[in-house]
């Protein structure tokens, strides 16, 4: 969960308001929130694979660099790819502590419940489109964190790539 955006009326317009129906069909949104977790997972994984990858070509690099005879500026720059990959993807892994409000569905909203009685208390008074509604709404702010983390797996992949191309030029100057 994140702050509320601010108001946007320009690009409000292309979305009509809701007309007091149903939203969607019972489950809709709770089916949803499964694909974006699901695809949370994989960004996750994703992220500690290239984590992986380059801290292993990084101990590669620095143990074929005691011989080194080429560049040395070459060599410290295939360092700091691999760093920078590692680092770009390590962040996509950490995980975010937003502030917790007032939702049902979110873990740091559920534990500012003061007690569990008071969360039983809130779920049973949600209809079928409340329940709907806490789903979107927190549907809306996973999608938010899950576009930065591909955003961040997509610059850590670049890196890599290019720090694989560096080490390549390294190597070949030894």
């Amino acid at each position: 969960m994140a702050d509320t955006p601010g108001t946007d009326t320009k690009n409000l317009a292309n979305f009509p308001e809701a007309s007091g129906k149903t939203m969607s069909p019972p489950g809709f949104s709770k089916a949803i929130n499964g694909y974006l977790t699901d695809y949370v997972k994989l960004a996750d994984s994703k992220a500690g694979a290239i984590v992986g990858l380059n801290t292993l070509i990084l101990g590669l690099v620095m143990a074929w660099g005691e011989n080194d005879q080429g560049d040395i500026l070459i060599h410290l720059f295939t360092i700091a790819f691999f760093v920078v990959g590692a680092g770009l993807a390590a962040f996509v892994i950490f995980p975010r502590m937003p502030r917790g409000g007032s939702g049902v569905i979110f873990w740091e909203d559920i534990r500012t419940y003061p007690t569990v009685e008071a969360y039983q208390n809130k779920l049973r008074s949600m209809d079928d489109q409340d329940v709907e509604d806490s789903y979107a709404y927190q549907n809306f702010y996973v999608s938010r964190v899950l576009h930065q983390k591909h955003f961040y797996i997509r610059w850590a992949m670049i890196v890599t790539v290019l720090g694989v191309l560096m080490a390549v030029a390294d190597y070949w100057w030894l």
